[in-house]
C-alpha cells in the first residue's frame, strides 16, 4: 500500500511517482493466484476508522486485491500484496490485529515491505533506483498510512535487511 504523494525520480525516463496507480487492472497472469477487484474490502469501515487511508490505497483480504478506483497494480507493489496475502491465513483475525496491535503491524508491513524491496531490487539493477526505492518505502512505511508506528531510519534499515 504505497501513497503517492511523494515524487522520487529514479533512472532516465522511470519515475516512481505513482507506483500504485495507472489506467488498468493486472492481468490474471501478472497477478498470479490473487484476485484483484475494484472496491474495498469486507472491512473497510474498521480500516478507514483507524487508519483514514487515502484514496489510493490497496488493500489485501485473504486472496483478493482490493483496489478502490481500479488503479494499476504494478509488479513492485504486487510483490507487497503478495506477502499480505500469505501472511492471512486467516484474514478476519489477522485484520483485528492488524488494526489493534501495533508490533504486529509492524512486522506485518516490515515483511511486506522486504519482499517489495526484495523484488525491486531484481527488477532495476542500478544501485541509485535501488537506493530511491529503498527511501520511498522506508518513507512510505513510517508515515501516517500505518499510524507513524515506526521512524524512518528503522524503517530503512529494517527494510533493507
Amino acid at each position: 500500500m504505497l501513497p503517492t504523494h511523494t515524487a522520487l525520480a529514479l533512472a532516465p525516463g522511470w519515475r516512481l511517482d505513482k507506483l500504485s496507480i495507472g489506467k488498468r487492472l493486472p492481468s490474471a497472469k501478472s497477478a498470479k493466484n490473487m484476485e484483484i477487484v475494484e472496491g474495498y474490502p469486507p472491512n473497510y469501515e474498521q480500516i478507514k476508522a483507524a487508519f483514514n487511508p487515502d484514496a489510493d490505497v490497496v488493500f489485501t483480504y485473504g486472496n483478493t486485491l482490493y483496489s478502490p478506483n481500479a488503479s494499476y497494480i504494478d509488479d513492485v507493489l504486487l510483490a507487497h500484496e503478495k506477502e499480505h496475502a500469505k501472511q492471512q491465513t486467516d484474514p478476519e483475525k489477522w485484520w483485528h490485529l492488524y488494526i489493534t496491535d501495533v508490533e504486529f503491524r509492524i512486522s506485518q508491513e516490515l515483511a511486506a515491505y522486504r519482499a517489495q524491496y526484495r523484488y525491486a531490487c531484481t527488477k532495476y539493477p542500478n544501485r541509485a533506483d535501488r537506493f530511491a526505492i529503498l527511501v520511498k518505502l522506508a518513507h512510505d512505511m513510517s508515515g501516517p498510512i500505518y499510524g507513524n508506528c515506526i521512524d524512518f531510519l528503522t524503517a530503512f534499515r529494517e527494510i533493507k535487511s
